[in-house]
């Protein structure tokens, strides 16, 4: 499923509100919440991807509205095109991702969790999602600092690992940033004694979209949210801004329960300010993250609860817990996994 051409990312974006005090400088929230706009109740998928286009005018918006439209055609189109070419890898010159049907990881890390996360995974777009849909963008201003919209991007892609907080483990493939690559993701949703490694995830998103300013990424069946996150780069007002954009929902009722009750929405809102503080100190620059968040469809999608049949939160314990079967099970059989 590949969505149609995004919008320019340097379009700036209409927040909802920015607080430019929200994050300290420690990187927590403070009280002052962003207000949430509730757009009214849709009835089907046709009517909620008009109410997308709407509302979120970034790039990820754009293929929001297209994927109801699309997905069927593009499974449809999927033997034809992995046929001719079985890789997910765009041309060199193509921005986009080659459409596929299932997930096959490329050079993964050694940890088999990821392959059993992964491996036939279909991408999701917040369509398949279970929870409320939520845009939300997160932007810093690069004042004072003679760069380009095209060298901050750079500099983002090269750093995407080393800007994350330390609970987030991300690991791009060796192409890096690239069209039809992974980045595979190892981290813990909740943050406290014994809740890391009960809470840790083992997975990975999709590059769907890369050029010289921004870069999409869309997540695979069973990850913490179900849509697509958008980096991009442009000019306003004589500055370079750096902004992080997503149109996602919780992809289950235990992931929508996490994010409303157990932190999962902070911990998403400190990670998103981490990255920007990090790329807005790698040029000496000591910034306030704005941010804002827009309630695009304030319904909870029942007919996907069965997502939780994924969930790789689920899995990857699991997995774990497993360790001492796995281990004489391979010692029996000579195999390794």
């Amino acid at each position: 499923m590949t969505p149609r051409k995004k919008k320019d990312p340097a379009e700036p974006i209409e927040q909802t509100e920015a607080a430019p005090g929200e994050v300290d400088a420690e990187g927590a929230a403070t009280d002052a919440q962003p207000e949430a706009v509730v757009t009214p109740v849709v009835q089907d998928d046709e009517q909620m991807a008009r109410a997308v286009s709407e509302t979120a005018q970034a790039p990820v918006a754009t293929a929001a509205q297209e994927a109801a439209h699309e997905q069927a055609a593009a499974v449809e189109a999927t033997a034809a095109v992995e046929a001719a070419a079985p890789a997910t890898v765009s041309k060199a010159d193509d921005p986009w991702a080659r459409p596929i049907s299932r997930l096959q990881t490329q050079e993964r890390p050694q940890d088999a969790a990821f392959a059993a996360n992964l491996d036939g995974r279909q991408v999701v777009s917040p369509l398949q999602g279970f929870g409320q849909l939520w845009q939300r963008t997160y932007r810093v201003r690069l004042s004072g600092v003679q760069v380009t919209p095209e060298e901050v991007m750079a500099t983002w892609k090269e750093h995407f690992p080393s800007f994350q907080p330390a609970s987030n483990r991300f690991y791009p493939t060796s192409a890096g940033i690239k069209p039809g690559h992974m980045v595979y993701i190892d981290a813990n949703l909740i943050e406290g004694p014994g809740m890391s490694q009960m809470t840790e995830v083992a997975s990975g998103v999709m590059v769907i979209y890369s050029d010289a300013v921004s870069f999409t990424v869309m997540t695979p069946e069973g990850f913490p949210v179900s849509g697509w996150n958008t980096f991009g780069a442009y000019e306003e007002d004589g500055a370079v801004v750096a902004q992080v954009q997503g149109l996602e929902r919780a992809t289950d009722p235990i992931y929508e329960f996490g994010y409303r009750f157990l932190g999962g929405e902070r911990k998403q809102d400190k990670t998103w300010s981490h990255v920007l503080r990090s790329l807005a100190a790698h040029y000496g620059i000591v910034a306030q993250v704005q941010s804002s968040k827009t309630l695009v469809d304030g319904r909870i999608q029942w007919t996907k609860a069965g997502n939780v049949w994924h969930n790789a939160a689920i899995r990857t314990m699991l997995f774990r817990l497993s360790w001492p079967v796995r281990k004489v099970r391979d010692a029996v059989t000579g195999e390794k996994k």
